[in-house]
C-alpha cells in the first residue's frame, strides 16, 4: 500500500509556500491529500453573517444565497480551486492529489485516515 501524506491548510497558509516542503519529501506512488476546513472561505462566511436589509423578502433572498454558497459541493469547490494550481506539479511527480473538506477536530480526521489503514 502506498504511503500518503495529510497536509492540513488553515486559509492563513499559503500554497506556494506548502508546495516546495511536500515536493522535497513526497515521492512516485505516494498520495497528498490537503484538508481544508469548511467553510473554505471564512471571510466571506463572517461578511454573510452581517446581512441587513430592509424587508422580510430580501432577507429570505440574502438567505436562500448564503445556503447555496455553503453548500458541501459549493465548498468542496472552493477547496479544489484552491489547490488546482498545484496539483498538476505533483502529479508530474507521479503523485496522487486529492482534497477533503472537514468539519469538527482535524485530529478526528486524521485519526479517521489512520483506522483506514493508510
Amino acid at each position: 500500500m502506498a504511503s500518503q501524506i495529510l497536509v492540513a491548510l488553515s486559509p492563513r497558509h499559503r500554497m506556494e509556500e506548502v508546495i516546495p516542503y511536500i515536493q522535497e519529501i513526497a515521492t512516485a506512488g505516494m498520495r497528498v491529500v490537503f484538508l481544508i476546513r469548511f467553510p473554505a472561505d471564512p471571510w466571506t462566511w463572517l461578511q454573510d453573517h452581517w446581512v441587513t436589509t430592509e424587508s422580510s423578502k430580501e432577507a429570505m433572498l440574502a438567505g436562500s444565497k448564503i445556503m447555496e454558497r455553503y453548500s458541501w459541493e459549493r465548498q468542496r469547490a472552493l477547496a479544489e480551486e484552491r489547490v488546482a494550481p498545484w496539483r498538476h506539479v505533483l502529479q508530474n511527480m507521479g503523485v496522487e492529489v486529492s482534497v477533503d473538506a472537514f468539519t469538527g477536530s482535524l485530529a478526528n480526521v486524521i485519526d479517521s485516515y489512520g483506522r483506514g489503514g493508510e
